[in-house]
């Protein structure tokens, strides 16, 4: 036996669409100076646009999603956009998410020296003290604003601190941060995956170091990101 659900369906969408279009026309008669004002808000009720970022919990792709339905809930069409495929995109069986983040892949532990460059000036800094309750950390500096890479305090060029709090700022810097465990937190990068930077960006990378000692931050072993697509 046939399934005539799908047929009645469109029907029954086809006439509601008779209907509101009957009344539509009456409005545009009976107040002819209103009638754009009165089309324009029939039209928001009627068809709907909806945009969502997405995220695939398997392999970290990103995407974004763009719907048109019909009074909310009838789907008309749909477009889709990759922002960013990862290396195993292509053989992935995706769980797309709803939402997207800009977050370091892994927690950072204190200890651990992160680099930063933004506008060919590098920076460097080590999270210490990070907590859940209260939601804060603390966190060593350090600054050179001659372009140069080497962080040798005896050189007037850098510069060096001791702050705290729940972001980490210094000099041109500004890396938002949120706590993971007692010891670690998450931090994020100021573009989502996919997103296009530019010089003007803060770039980001996390080493394995414990210590900045002899470190050189322009050395080309160390990879930065300005978003966390590798």
């Amino acid at each position: 036996m046939k399934d005539h659900r799908p047929q009645s369906r469109a029907r029954t969408v086809a006439a509601l669409l008779v209907a509101l279009a009957g009344v539509v026309g009456g409005l545009y008669l009976l107040r002819p100076h209103h009638a754009p004002v009165w089309l324009a808000r029939a039209r928001s009720v009627i068809v709907s646009h909806r945009h969502e970022l997405q995220t695939c919990q398997k392999c970290g792709s990103t995407r974004s999603v763009t719907s048109t339905r019909l009074f909310g809930c009838v789907p008309l069409r749909s477009s889709t956009r990759l922002h960013y495929g990862f290396i195993t995109f292509a053989t992935c069986s995706h769980q797309w998410e709803p939402y997207t983040s800009s977050g370091f892949p892994t927690p950072v532990p204190d200890g651990v020296v992160v680099l930063l460059r933004k506008e060919g000036k590098y920076g460097a800094f080590i999270l210490r003290n990070q907590t859940m309750t209260p939601e804060k950390m603390e966190y060593d500096w350090w600054y050179r604003d001659d372009g140069k890479a080497v962080f040798d305090m005896d050189h007037p060029s850098v510069s060096a601190g001791h702050e705290g709090g729940s972001r980490v700022r210094f000099g041109p810097f500004d890396v938002d941060w949120s706590a993971h465990t007692s010891g670690s937190g998450w931090l994020y990068y100021s573009n989502f995956p996919g997103a296009r930077a530019g010089p003007e960006d803060p770039y980001m990378c996390v080493t394995g170091l414990h210590s900045l000692e002899g470190v050189d931050a322009a050395d080309a072993k160390w990879i930065y990101g300005a978003s966390p697509a590798p």
